[in-house]
């Protein structure tokens, strides 16, 4: 699954600059609806629901000077994008619709033509999702998903959208591409109940849909949004890492065991998942954030603090690594009475009689604790359970 590394600047209100491998550039509008004219000339227009990851773009104008590339594969033949003279009454006037592009003329549409139903709804759960209006977006999305198993095979639909394609947030920094069929729909519409706090009801469309690493990681993280743990657990079983979307599955899968208590198994999960350096920064981050949050849940402090340096090396920016940050500093403190007691002597020890790695009270005596990583003390060290660098 592919992902965009590009980098924007805000010019003037509702009006960015992106910079890309390919060119510059502009977008114009605002959240949820934007006109962009990228560096080959090409004109898309985006609408979205903005926080919830729906979006969808369509190409007004098409790229100056584009060309076709020549293969040996067979094109397939795209269909006619216009109603002949000898075509129905009700594609006629769909057809006529989308030109208009108004939410007056689908709902006349779907009331004079049952025909239109589904293509009509579709194109008014659009305008609805234009105007923010995203109740009565839901409600034309739901009233397709009643004819589910006409949405296929519906002719208007199949015509006029079946070849276009959607950009759909599955879950964080995972945007899936797909043609416009049962599934994008299912998709689109469980993510537009999940905007609205729908989370049961996104689940049951998810779990109707054509079983793929899609609608997977769709699924999973309804599961994780819903604190359905053991289902975590069972739709990312024997999940290994060979992509963004597998790797963002087993951080699904090690939140669900830290939150059932079984903190072994959640860091075996995270190990795997952030194994590879060729993921997604942004799924990586959330996984040393994931992983950080386990070790705190495990009492380690220093571990945890490892965690989001690596974040902040490439971001240091970024809120999530701030509110950890916070939570380190007002975490539960630990109590020195309890701790376990090394002297320097000890640890000169052979390796296979060294402590496992811990807090332990500091062998120099200017602070409370310094964290042992198994095969050496660290510069960290604790005081009143505040956790900072003081080198040997």
């Amino acid at each position: 699954m592919g992902f965009r590394i590009r980098k924007s600047i805000k010019i003037m209100p509702g009006v960015r600059m992106t910079f890309s491998p390919s060119g510059v550039s502009t977008s114009v509008g605002v959240r949820g609806a934007r006109v962009t004219r990228g560096a080959n000339g090409r004109i898309t227009r985006t609408l979205g629901i903005p926080g919830s990851g729906i979006s969808h773009t369509e190409t007004i104008r098409p790229a100056n000077g584009s060309r076709r590339r020549v293969t040996s594969q067979t094109v397939t033949p795209v269909p006619p994008v216009a109603p002949h003279l000898f075509s129905a009454s009700y594609e006629k006037d769909f057809f006529k619709a989308r030109k208009q592009d108004s939410v007056e003329e689908y709902q006349r549409l779907i009331m004079l033509y049952p025909e239109a139903a589904v293509a009509g709804s579709f194109m008014l759960a659009l305008k609805f999702i234009e105007t923010k209006e995203y109740p009565l977006a839901l409600q034309a999305l739901e009233s397709i998903w009643r004819m589910n198993d006409r949405i296929d095979s519906d002719p208007l639909f199949r015509k006029y959208l079946g070849l276009k394609s959607f950009e759909v947030g599955i879950a964080e920094g995972v945007l899936a591409q797909l043609n416009l069929n049962r599934d994008a729909v299912g998709l689109l519409f469980a993510e537009t109940l999940q905007s609205q706090g729908d989370l049961n009801t996104a689940i049951e469309v998810v779990e109707d849909l054509y079983p793929t690493q899609t609608t997977a990681l769709s699924l999973a993280d309804l599961y994780i949004a819903a604190k359905k743990w053991d289902e975590v657990i069972e739709v990312t079983n024997g999940m290994t890492n060979v992509d963004d979307a597998t790797c963002l599955l087993l951080i699904y899968r090690g939140i669900a065991f830290r939150e059932t208590g079984y903190k072994d198994a959640a860091k075996e999960a995270l190990k795997e998942a952030l194994k590879s350096k060729k993921r997604s920064m942004t799924i990586r981050h959330r996984g040393h954030a994931e992983r950080a949050l386990t070790y705190m849940a495990d009492g380690k402090q220093a571990l945890a603090l490892k965690e989001v340096e690596k974040i902040m090396a490439e971001n240091p920016n970024d809120e999530g690594v701030k509110l950890i940050l916070s939570a380190l500093e007002v975490g539960p403190k630990i109590d020195p009475t309890i701790t376990k007691e090394v002297e320097l002597d000890e640890v000169s020890n052979t390796e296979s009689e060294l402590p496992d790695a811990d807090w332990y009270a500091d062998p120099l005596g200017a602070d409370e604790l310094r964290f042992w990583n198994g095969t050496e003390w660290t510069e960290f060290v604790s005081n009143s359970g505040v956790v900072t660098e003081k080198p040997l």
